[in-house]
């Protein structure tokens, strides 16, 4: 434990955190794992005074060369002068003992001379640890069955290979939960898009009916013809690949640069590959195209005679029937607005499910976004209701619970065990960890897939729904398990149970039970606090006294880091995916407006020959587009409860899950999101209404 930094006799630090003390070989350079020194030197093998420290905690704490730090070995202090500052593979993420987000503040690796180190934890002439390299094309699982079964008799509590090392897991982690998201998010996106340009396209090859059958008069084939509007839509394509670009370089520059802070990598090269861009250029463009090529055979079908036509006039005369209820509370006005909507049911309702498809988007995102900020209020408010989690150097007896509780401001204290665990199934293998929890934990609670607080269970293990799905296993199944505890334990026990987690791969058993299956009775490797309002920090340094602490951390502490966690990397894709989607949203909602207009020009300009005023005719054409809005909303529900499912499994990773659950108030946000897009288009359109030239457009194009 780090207790004290100094700066000649300023003291530069007044909490004390956890820390990773490692030897640095006394004939030279390491020859695997190797530290990269950015700063200053490495710690001099005549000297028993110097430290080399981790560079992401050199960092945070805004420490320099030649400053004094006190390192609490074995219970005693010891002072050490900062000599370098460096980075090393193992320590590219790291968590305190007892949290679950990095926090370079919290937690620092220090490297020291062996021949300094070893006579501090009573090791002469011993190792806890060994790195081995293995030969090109050596079988990992026989190579660590091996070694395990070596050097078990020298105490030995078990192997495992660099894809189990922490810091390569979840750096692996975060890498596959952009993988995913990458691959189930964007053909979302562009589903959508391909939807848009096929209606747009559909509209605009309808209005301009008369000039295709003109040209095909003419003697233009239906190749030519189609090949003109297909242009159109390469171009649009094209234009959007290559925004689209310009934006992912922005991103893949931000994430390089995340990656490289948040993993504390000594540099990140940013590079674009140029079969990325084609392969983008081609997805993009391809959707787009299928967006568009189908209406082409619209062009193909249509001959000169009947797209040269008038177009029929409208028959309403039966519609008067249906509306024949509605004649003494509806004016003439408002009879027209739903009649003509019923007679263009396809084209209306292809306009509500464009509507729909941007308001889903929207639901889907912020549904996601809700799902973030549940995951992290439910864990640390509904699972995990502690003030402070205690870590422990090695297991303690739980009698020294009661020595906790005696510290002012304690209220009351709870005891975890955890173990490091190689589950083992007929379909798959985790390593993780068995955590020994009361029957009925008050801080630390399991939940079961409803939402209720479960009991943990003496005859067996209650597992996540997230590890039994990863080991195939439902309740009933026996699972083999290897503890890695003060000696290596190998047992089969039975899934009694599953519960619902939103942060790791959990397995609960029973503390007593635990032990007993260890042979090691009433230990605990760490405690749950409640304190009294207002006495954290004098409960920390009473705690700091303690023997074998590791770490006393504030759960406020862990929340902070966690949320940091979630609103940075692949979490801010999010907002980004969410400004996408409103963009999305209020380009349909305009789009459909301005094609509206541009489709009843002729009409609107009839009725105004008639005798209707201009706030008349800007009243018909915005009822309509009010029903088609109206209609949009339930469907646009219903799409974006639909689409969270997807998304959300798209950004969930094996470190957190986020649950796929939509808010009323995001359904009813993003409603308001398509009302006020829908309005300000409105605003457009009646522009353009008191704008309409009369005469212009009752000219016949014929």
């Amino acid at each position: 434990q780090i207790h004290a930094l100094r700066r000649g006799a300023e003291s530069l630090f007044d909490d004390q955190v956890a820390a990773s003390v490692l030897s640095l070989p006394d004939f030279g350079e390491p020859r695997l794992n190797n530290i990269l020194i950015m700063e200053g030197r490495v710690p001099s093998a005549a000297s028993a005074k110097e430290v080399v420290v981790l560079h992401a905690f050199y960092q945070a704490l805004g420490l320099a060369l030649g400053d004094e730090i006190d390192l609490k070995i074995q219970g005693e202090l010891h002072a050490f002068t900062i000599v370098g500052a460096a980075m090393a593979p193992e320590f590219l993420y790291v968590t305190a003992p007892g949290e679950i987000a990095p926090d370079p503040k919290r937690f620092a690796a220090l490297w020291m001379a062996e021949n300094t180190l070893a006579p501090l934890l009573s090791m002469d002439g011993a190792i806890n640890e060994i790195l081995l390299d293995l030969d090109r094309g050596a079988d990992l699982e026989s190579v660590l069955g091996t070694v395990e079964n070596t050097l078990e008799r020298y105490g030995s509590l078990g192997a495992y290979g660099r894809a189990d090392q922490p810091s390569n897991r979840y750096l692996s982690e975060e890498l596959m939960g952009l993988q995913v998201s990458s691959t189930v998010v964007p053909p979302i996106f562009l589903a959508i898009s391909a939807f848009l340009l096929n209606m747009v396209v559909a509209r605009m090859v309808q209005a301009q009916r008369k000039q295709i059958g003109l040209l095909k008069a003419f003697g233009y084939t239906g190749m030519e013809i189609a090949t003109h509007y297909m242009k159109f839509v390469l171009i649009t394509a094209l234009g959007g690949a290559a925004l689209g670009s310009v934006l992912g370089i922005i991103l893949g520059q931000y994430l390089a640069e995340y990656f490289q802070v948040y993993f504390k990598f000594p540099f990140l090269i940013f590079s674009v590959d140029p079969a990325t861009f084609a392969y983008s250029f081609l997805v993009s463009v391809g959707a787009g195209s299928a967006g568009g090529a189908l209406v082409m055979f619209r062009v193909f079908r249509l001959t000169p005679t009947e797209a040269m036509q008038p177009t029929k006039p409208e028959d309403y005369s039966g519609s008067s029937r249906v509306f024949d209820l509605l004649k003494p509370v509806l004016d003439q006005s408002s009879r027209m607005i739903i009649r003509h909507v019923m007679r263009h049911r396809v084209k209306s309702l292809l306009s509500a499910i464009g509507l729909a498809a941007g308001m889903g988007l929207s639901v889907a995102m912020l549904g996601t976004m809700s799902g973030f900020e549940r995951a992290i209020y439910e864990y640390f408010s509904v699972v995990d209701r502690s003030d402070v989690t205690v870590s422990f150097v090695r297991p303690v007896s739980i009698q020294g619970l009661a020595e906790i509780e005696q510290v002012p401001g304690v209220i009351y204290a709870e005891p975890q065990r955890h173990v490091p665990t190689t589950f083992q199934s007929a379909s798959g293998k985790h390593k993780g960890l068995v955590s020994g929890f009361t029957r009925a934990p008050l801080l630390g609670r399991v939940m079961d897939p409803a939402g209720s607080e479960l009991q943990v269970r003496t005859d067996g293990l209650t597992l996540s729904t997230a590890l039994a799905n990863k080991l195939g296993v439902s309740v009933g199944d026996q699972l083999r398990l290897e503890i890695q505890d003060l000696e290596k334990t190998v047992v089969t026990v039975p899934v009694v149970a599953t519960s619902t987690t939103l942060l790791g791969a959990p397995a609960y058993m029973e503390i007593e039970a635990l032990g007993e299956i260890l042979g090691s009775h009433e230990l605990m490797t760490s405690a749950k606090l409640q304190l009294e309002e207002g006495a954290e920090r004098a409960v920390l340094d009473q705690l700091d006294t303690f023997p074998n602490l590791a770490s006393a951390t504030l759960q406020s502490t862990i929340r902070a880091s966690f949320q940091e966690l979630m609103d940075r990397g692949a979490g801010v894709t999010r907002y980004i995916m969410l400004l996408v989607s409103a963009i999305i949203t209020f380009g349909i909602t305009y789009n459909a407006a301005r094609i509206a207009f541009s489709e009843r020009a002729h009409d609107l300009a009839s009725l105004e020959i008639i005798g209707m005023t201009k706030a008349e005719v800007g009243y018909i054409l915005l009822g309509e587009m009010l029903i088609v809005t109206l209609l949009a909303l339930p469907m646009g529900a219903l799409v974006g409860y639909l689409l969270t499912d997807a998304i959300a499994r798209g950004f969930s990773t094996d470190l957190y899950t986020i649950p796929a659950e939509v808010a009323a108030s995001s359904v009813a946000l993003a409603g308001l999101s398509v009302i006020a897009s829908a309005l300000f288009s409105a605003l457009f359109m009646l522009r353009d209404v008191y704008r309409l030239d009369i005469i212009s457009a009752l000219k016949s194009r014929e």
